[in-house]
């Protein structure tokens, strides 16, 4: 399947004119398509966001940061429901921008922006320089957190990436990190924080956390098995307990 990407330094200038209520908006000029076969469907990008836009509407009178967290953490839902899953789209990071910057500045600006000053840049997943930050972005953090933290075989599959309290586990541990892309040893934080219940502690995940990310520097997460990624996330647990 073809996608459409759309380049950081594009991105910028667009969002700069919706920022400033200045310029064209339009980013059809902009947007390539890479790939082959069918192009990504963007009937299903459109359902999505007029999903998250009919949701915010209903919460405008009561904008709290919780509400915030509460629509983001339902956009996993919406998003495994709505957007087919297309790896070579997924895992471009000219994607998202794309789809972020054409179909859900709206939903940037309301999740990230103050009463006095617009959503950062990389709220949208592109640093100043043109560069992206991608782990910011905010469709692409609920990829992550789909794709880590679905679990098909409970009654309810998005029991533990719907919490909202858990923002911080997710966004600092889990997304931003690089074992995101290791999914035996990100479901083995995850199994030990939700299901074992042995790090809901933030002071202990946090440090559980920084060990594994140092440890990653001398070894290859994703050769690991599932009992493999258990047994290091049962020893630096163990270990911090200690400590």
């Amino acid at each position: 399947m073809s996608h459409k990407i759309l380049s950081g330094a594009n991105a910028l200038k667009i969002i700069q004119n919706f920022h400033d209520n200045t310029g064209e908006d339009d980013i059809t000029n902009l947007e390539k398509i890479v790939g082959t076969g069918p192009l990504y469907p963007e009937d299903e990008i459109k359902m999505f966001r007029d999903k998250i836009i009919s949701e915010i509407n209903l919460s405008k009178d009561k904008v709290t940061d919780r509400e915030k967290q509460r629509v983001e953490f339902q956009s996993i839902k919406w998003m495994h429901e709505l957007l087919s899953i297309d790896r070579d789209a997924f895992r471009d990071k000219g994607f998202w921008i794309w789809m972020t910057i054409k179909y859900f500045k709206e939903y940037v600006e309301w999740r990230h922006a103050s009463k006095d000053n617009p959503a950062r840049i990389n709220n949208y997943g592109l640093r100043p320089t043109g560069s992206y930050d991608i782990t910011e972005n905010i469709l692409y953090r609920a990829w992550i957190r789909l794709k880590i933290g679905l679990d098909e075989t409970l009654e309810d599959p998005f029991k533990y990436n719907t919490l909202i309290e858990t923002y911080d586990f997710w966004q600092s541990f889990i997304v931003r990190r690089d074992f995101a892309s290791c999914e035996n040893i990100a479901r083995a934080f995850i199994n030990a924080r939700f299901v074992n219940n042995r790090t809901k502690e933030k002071q202990l995940y946090r440090t559980i956390g920084r060990n594994i990310t140092a440890l990653q520097s001398n070894l290859f997460f994703n050769c690991l098995s599932e009992q493999d990624a258990e047994a290091i996330i049962d020893k630096k647990i163990k270990q911090s307990e200690v400590a």
